[in-house]
C-alpha cells in the first residue's frame, strides 16, 4: 500500500514509525485488528501492507464466512473451498450431479480459520453462489446464440457443448439437472468439509433450513473430528412458527441428543424461538443445559411451552452460571427457584417477559447472589423496585425500557438502594416523561460515567435541556438513541462540564461539526463520534466512506466512526 508524501519531513517519519512497527511483538497487531473485526473495508486495506499484516488480517476475514441474515447479500464464494475436498467430499458432488476440473489451491486454506458456523448459512451461501454462475451460464447462452448467426465455427462448438452439458464458471451441470440435487450436493460436502477443517470452530449457530426441512445427516457432526469437540458458544434457534418433532426433523433430534457427549465446553448457550411441545424436546433441549461443566451465560428467547421444564435445568449449573437472560418469553408457569442457589450470578434480564410478578420475585430475594447488571423492560413498578432493591450497592450498570410512570420510581430505587451505578441506559415506550423530576434525580448518580437515553422526541429535547443544568462530574460516553433537535445537543454541549470522551447519536450533516469541534476545543475531551445512519443525501458513496470524509472535515479534533464500532458492546445496556 503505497503513500503520497509532500515533504522529506513526513517521509522521514514515515520511515521511522515503520522502524517502530516492525519492533512491537506478534500479540500487540493481534489486538489492533482485533478492534477492526467490524471494519471490514479497513481490514481488506490492511492485506496490501506486507505478508505479516495479511497472515494476521485473513483469520479474522473469515471468521465467520457463511451469512445468517437474509437481509445481507454479502454470501462467500464458496468456490474458494472446493480445492480443500478429499475424495469422499468430491465424491458426493459427482454423485449429485457436479463435474469439478481442477483448480489451483487459494494460498490459505480458509476453512480452518472458521471461528463461527451457521449450518443455515451454508446452504444460503450455496444458492447464492449457484444461482450466481446459473446468472452466469444464461448469459453465456445468450452470447452464444448471438455468435451463432455470425460465425460457423461458434455454432459447431455450442453443438459440442449440448452434447456434455454447460460450462458455468468452470463447473459442469447439465442443462436437465434439477437445481436442488447439485446444492444438496455441495451442502454436505462443504459441511463434511467444515467439520474435518475447522479447527478453530467455537460458535455453532443450530439454524434449521425453513419450513420443516432438516440439517443434513447428523453423523456429519456427530462423527466429524475435531468438528464440535472444541465449542464454547451454542445457539439453536427455529423460526417462530416452526415446530419441532422428530418425523420432520430426525437429524436435529440426533445431533442434539448427542452434543451432551460430544461437547461439555458450552460457555455460552443461547435457545431462541423453541417450542418446549412435548417431553422429547424438553428431554433434547434440558440435556444440553445439563451437560455442560462451565457454562456462564445462558440465554432463552421466545421459548414457550413447557419453558418450566428448561429452567429448572439451571440448577445443575448452581456453581457456573454468571448471566441469565430472560427475553420475550411468558414466564406464567415458571419458577425462578432455580436461581436461588446460583451463587455467582451477576447479571439478570427480564426483557419483554410476561407473568414476571412480585410473588415469583418473592422467592429471590434472600438468593446469596450479588447482581452487577440488570435490564428491566416493560415490567411494574413494585417489581422493578424489588429487584433494584435486591441488587443493592453491588449493581454497576442497568438497563430499564418502561413506562414514563415508572421513570421516576425507578430511578429513585436506583438512587437510594444502588449508589455504585456507572452505566445507565433508559428507553421509555411512551412519551411525556416528567423530567424536570427524572433528570435531577439522575444528577446524584456520582459515579456515573455511561448514559443512554432512547426515548420521543420532544421528551429527548427537553432531557437534553434540563442535562445541561446538572453536572456530572465522571460523565464520559453519552449515547442519544433516538431523533433529536440539533439546537438541544447544541446547549447541552455549550453548558457540559462532564468529561465526554465519546457521543453516538443516530444522524448527522456536515454542518453539524461545528459545535462538535467548538466543544472538542474548549473542553479538550472528545475523541469518537459514532453515528448510527448517515445523511449523504444525493452524494454516491457508501456509509463507511461517508463517515470517514466526515471525519476528515473534523480535523483531527475527533474521530467519526459507526456507532456499532463504539458502543457498548453489551446489547442490554
Amino acid at each position: 500500500m503505497s503513500t503520497q508524501m509532500s515533504t522529506p519531513e513526513q517521509q522521514e517519519n514515515l520511515q521511522e514509525c515503520s522502524k517502530i512497527m516492525a519492533t512491537l511483538p506478534s500479540e500487540v497487531f493481534d489486538e489492533i485488528f482485533r478492534h477492526l473485526k467490524f471494519d471490514k473495508r479497513s481490514l481488506y486495506s490492511c492485506l496490501l501492507v506486507n505478508r505479516f499484516w495479511c497472515r494476521k488480517v485473513v483469520p479474522l476475514i473469515w471468521r465467520r464466512p457463511m451469512p445468517y441474515n437474509q437481509k445481507k447479500n454479502t454470501c462467500v464464494d464458496i468456490g474458494v473451498f472446493i480445492p480443500f475436498f478429499d475424495e469422499s467430499e468430491v465424491l458426493s458432488l459427482i454423485k449429485g450431479g457436479m463435474t469439478i476440473p481442477d483448480r489451483p489451491y487459494p494460498f490459505f486454506n480458509y476453512a480452518q480459520f472458521l471461528h463461527i458456523l451457521d449450518i443455515d448459512g451454508i446452504e444460503k451461501a450455496t444458492k447464492h453462489w449457484f444461482g450466481k454462475i446459473t446468472k452466469e451460464r444464461t448469459q453465456q447462452q445468450l452470447l452464444q446464440q448471438q455468435q451463432q448467426q455470425q460465425q460457423q465455427q461458434q455454432q459447431q462448438q455450442q453443438e459440442s457443448n449440448s452434447e456434455t452439458g454447460s460450462i458455468v464458471s468452470n463447473y459442469i451441470i447439465p442443462d436437465n439437472m434439477d437445481i436442488n440435487s447439485p446444492i444438496n450436493a455441495m451442502v454436505v460436502s462443504l459441511s463434511k468439509m467444515f467439520m474435518r477443517c475447522a479447527t478453530n470452530l467455537k460458535y455453532l449457530i443450530l439454524n434449521p433450513f425453513g419450513g420443516y426441512r432438516d440439517i443434513p445427516d447428523s453423523r456429519i457432526f456427530i462423527e466429524g473430528r475435531p468438528g464440535l469437540t472444541n465449542l464454547r458458544k451454542f445457539k439453536i434457534r427455529f423460526n417462530s412458527l416452526s415446530v419441532i418433532r422428530p418425523e420432520y426433523r430426525k437429524n436435529i433430534f440426533d445431533l442434539m441428543n448427542t452434543l451432551p457427549n460430544i461437547c461439555t465446553g458450552i460457555h455460552h448457550l443461547d435457545i431462541t424461538r423453541v417450542r418446549v411441545s412435548n417431553p422429547d424436546v424438553a428431554r433434547m433441549v434440558g440435556g444440553v443445559i445439563k451437560s455442560q461443566q462451565q457454562l456462564f451465560y445462558c440465554r432463552f428467547f421466545r421459548v414457550d411451552g413447557d419453558v418450566d421444564s428448561l429452567i429448572s435445568m439451571l440448577r445443575f449449573q448452581a456453581n457456573n452460571l454468571i448471566t441469565v437472560v430472560f427475553d420475550d418469553t411468558d414466564l406464567a408457569d415458571v419458577s425462578l427457584e432455580p436461581l436461588f442457589k446460583c451463587t455467582k450470578l451477576e447479571a439478570l434480564v427480564f426483557r419483554k417477559c410476561r407473568n414476571v410478578n412480585l410473588e415469583k420475585w418473592k422467592t429471590l430475594i434472600n438468593a446469596p447472589f450479588k447482581l452487577k447488571l440488570l435490564h428491566l423492560s416493560e415490567l411494574s413498578a413494585d417489581v422493578i423496585k424489588a429487584i433494584i432493591e435486591k441488587a443493592g450497592d453491588n449493581l454497576e450498570k442497568i438497563g430499564m425500557k418502561i413506562v414514563p410512570s415508572n421513570v421516576v420510581e425507578g430511578i429513585e430505587a436506583i438512587m437510594t438502594s444502588c449508589p455504585n451505578v456507572t452505566h445507565l441506559s433508559i428507553s421509555c415506550i411512551q412519551p411525556n416523561i416528567d423530567t424536570k423530576i427524572f433528570v435531577p434525580l439522575m444528577s446524584k448518580l456520582k459515579l456515573l460515567t455511561h448514559l443512554t437515553i432512547s426515548t420521543w422526541e420532544q421528551d429527548t429535547c427537553e432531557i437534553l435541556s434540563e442535562l445541561s443544568n446538572v453536572k456530572f462530574e465522571k460523565l464520559k460516553y453519552l449515547e442519544l438513541a433516538t431523533n433529536f433537535n440539533i439546537k438541544g445537543l447544541a446547549v447541552f454541549l455549550e453548558k457540559c462540564d462532564s468529561p465526554l470522551t465519546t457521543i453516538i447519536m443516530e444522524s448527522i450533516n456536515e454542518e453539524d461539526l461545528d459545535m462538535f469541534k467548538k466543544f472538542s476545543r474548549e473542553k479538550g475531551t472528545l475523541k469518537w463520534l459514532g453515528v448510527e445512519f448517515t445523511k449523504s443525501g444525493e452524494i454516491q458513496m457508501s456509509p463507511y466512506d461517508y463517515l470517514r470524509n466526515i471525519s476528515n472535515l473534523a480535523e483531527g479534533y475527533f474521530q467519526v466512526f459507526h456507532a456499532k464500532q463504539l458502543r457498548v458492546r453489551d446489547k442490554y445496556l
